[in-house]
């Protein structure tokens, strides 16, 4: 087993990016140096990858628990769920994270492993347009949409309180996982909403979703997704804060000496 415990960013491009530098600032190595170096920080990205490619990822994703010991485990796909292109039914979506976390490769670390559930950002319809005809000649309406993004982003919201709320007053037990939705997370599953977190700057309070393309482009959201869909440096320092800001809120004995 190796010496540090690990902390796990799993994901598609998102999680890919977090891990490249851009502008001196790099999001995992920014995490890891918030965390003191407690934990060795491991990125799995994969562009373009919904909860069913995650699925199949699982396996190579998650050791055993006789190689490391894995206390975090952050998972954020949502975006490529909801493409229209390409749609995973917000049905399936909520089935397919349930399956992830009930999934034996979790459910080995139990109990010691923290789960996080990150909600996909929202979308700049206008700026992806404009990015898809630019890069790649293509025209007509966006394959993601403001609306889809925070209808993914909700779901999430929802399926963490829901396993939360039932088994409140229960204790963890790992044979509960593989077979039923009861699987007994207590206080191991937070959600990081990031989408919330980039609305409430633009101080939207309900109507037209901001980054419609409706609205023409959101100058607050385009400061924050580079090209409607993924993160510019800023929108991933708000997500570091707010992710630590979790951490220190939820799990302090894991956090602070």
């Amino acid at each position: 087993m190796s010496g540090r415990e690990q902390f796990i960013l799993f994901g598609d491009s998102l999680i890919e990016r977090a891990n490249l530098e851009c502008d001196g600032f790099q999001f995992v190595n920014q995490l890891e140096n918030a965390l003191d170096g407690r934990y060795e920080m491991i990125a799995h990205g994969y562009p373009g990858a919904n909860t069913y490619h995650a699925l199949d990822f699982l396996k190579n994703v998650i050791p055993s628990p006789e190689k490391a010991k894995v206390r975090f485990l952050a998972i954020w796909f949502g975006t490529n769920d909801a493409d229209k292109s390409r749609p995973v039914s917000i049905e399936n979506f909520e089935k397919n994270l349930i399956s992830i976390i009930n999934s034996p490769q979790l459910c080995a670390h139990l109990p010691d492993i923290n789960i996080i559930l990150i909600t996909p950002p929202p979308v700049e319809e206008s700026l992806l347009v404009e990015h898809k005809k630019k890069k790649y000649g293509l025209e007509g309406p966006p394959h993601l949409t403001a609306a889809s993004a925070a209808q993914y982003a909700k779901k999430i919201q929802e399926l963490v309180q829901e396993l939360k709320s039932t088994n409140k007053e229960q204790t963890i037990e790992k044979a509960s996982c593989q077979s039923k939705r009861e699987n007994k997370f207590k206080r191991q599953l937070e959600v990081l909403d990031v989408w919330g977190e980039f609305i409430s700057m633009t101080e939207w309070r309900e109507g037209t979703l901001p980054g419609s393309s409706i609205l023409g482009v959101d100058q607050i959201l385009s400061e924050l997704l580079i090209d409607g869909v993924h993160l510019t440096t800023a929108g991933y320092k708000i997500v570091l804060s707010a992710f630590y800001k979790l951490l220190r809120t939820k799990w302090a004995q894991f956090i602070c000496d």
